[in-house]
């Protein structure tokens, strides 16, 4: 292709034409880096597949500019590759959303860091699933933001762990319900950290429940107290066992009680210890039920106290023998009567002297009969007092 001697040949085109396929295949690189860029307008598919690798490593950025929708078309997945980095600065929605899946194979980290982010806007599912993970970890927030959501049910696992935590501030919503189960799985727990509240808010069940449950430790307690009762509902022991002091001190009283039993059952003593004693009143019985006895004294007074009476319905009387002194003495009448037979009987003197008089008016006979004999004299005088003549 070049002028005799090894000079320089001469730019083709210039005539407003593109030059035929053959003829393409004969240039030279730097030849081809030559052609007018408006001749590019003209470029069909046909011209583009002609190209080989290092032609198009020499395009000029406002040649890959002028090129048709149709032409972008052709490319094949070698041939993006050699794209110049900043050729992509150039591209358009258009153009990109017309290149096939396996072209967008091609695509490397430094052309899609250069790629404008409205050039994301038209891209499909079997594009975006056709990224390498690679090149998804040259993805910034602001070319996340303008993906199609629909796009993103095209992401794998593996695409989504290799992306920067920083890009995923630019979810939104409809997007992050899109993403696929399975490809939640992927997730990192600076990624997690990194969502905007509203966006993570729409996160479904089954995608929580595919989240690793290290990369729940992520949670801050804005993203938490915006999740769903139903949501919550659904999330793994494990993944319970692996949020945050703050980030249990954030959950809502219907959100506590949405908490399947078994994850309460693996909160640790400071998280029972974190949980709002105002939310307090959203646990049930089920849920008290799965606490290990051991983590019992971490709950406070105030926690203790705002538990609703069908919780001390259902306390076993294991439980209610780690109950602090103090947080017996601020039970109430209802709270004293609804304890078992039983678990009056595993109450320590200490705790049987720290009831509150007017509270253990509430005490009736078949719980009388259960205190041990050698602790009735742990009942003091002021509770005599108020029991009543049956007891």
């Amino acid at each position: 292709g070049g002028a005799p001697g090894g000079a320089p040949g001469p730019a083709p085109g210039g005539s407003g034409g593109a030059p035929a396929p053959g003829a393409l295949g004969d240039l030279s690189p730097g030849a081809v880096g030559r052609i007018p860029a408006n001749d590019f307008r003209q470029f069909g598919q046909a011209q583009v597949q002609a190209l080989a690798p290092d032609q198009v490593a020499r395009l000029q950025p406002d040649q890959v500019e002028k090129l048709p929708a149709a032409a972008v078309a052709g490319f094949r997945a070698k041939q993006v590759q050699a794209l110049p980095a900043a050729a992509f600065n150039q591209l358009d929605a258009r153009q990109i959303g017309a290149l096939s899946p396996a072209a967008v194979a091609g695509i490397s980290p430094q052309q899609i860091r250069r790629t404008p982010p409205a050039a994301m806007s038209q891209m499909s599912s079997q594009q975006v699933g056709r990224l390498s993970a690679d090149a998804m970890a040259g993805l910034n927030s602001d070319q996340l933001e303008a993906t199609p959501a629909a796009a993103l049910a095209g992401l794998r696992a593996g695409q989504v762990g290799a992306m920067k935590a920083q890009a995923f501030g630019g979810l939104e919503a409809d997007q992050v319900g899109a993403l696929p189960v399975k490809a939640m799985r992927g997730l990192e727990p600076g990624q997690l950290g990194a969502m905007q509240p509203r966006a993570i808010g729409a996160m479904s069940a089954q995608q929580l429940r595919q989240v690793p449950a290290e990369t729940v430790a992520g949670m801050k307690p804005d993203q938490v107290a915006a999740l769903s009762r139903e949501v919550l509902g659904a999330m793994k022991p494990s993944q319970a066992a692996e949020l945050t002091q703050r980030a249990v001190g954030a959950l809502q009283r219907g959100q506590v009680g949405a908490l399947a039993p078994a994850a309460v059952g693996d909160l640790s003593a400071r998280q029972l210890g974190a949980i709002d004693p105002t939310v307090m009143k959203g646990v049930t019985g089920a849920q008290f039920r799965q606490i290990a006895p051991a983590d019992i004294d971490a709950l406070s007074v105030a926690q203790v106290s705002a538990m609703q009476t069908s919780v001390f319905e259902a306390m076993r009387p294991s439980q209610a023998a780690e109950l602090s002194q103090r947080a017996v003495g601020a039970l109430e009448k209802a709270q004293i009567a609804a304890l078992a037979p039983a678990a009056v009987g595993e109450l320590s003197a200490g705790q049987i002297s720290a009831i509150d008089p007017a509270a253990g008016a509430g005490i009736d006979a078949e719980q009388i009969e259960e205190i041990p004999t050698e602790l009735i004299d742990a009942i003091t005088p002021e509770q005599v007092a108020e029991l009543q003549p049956d007891t």
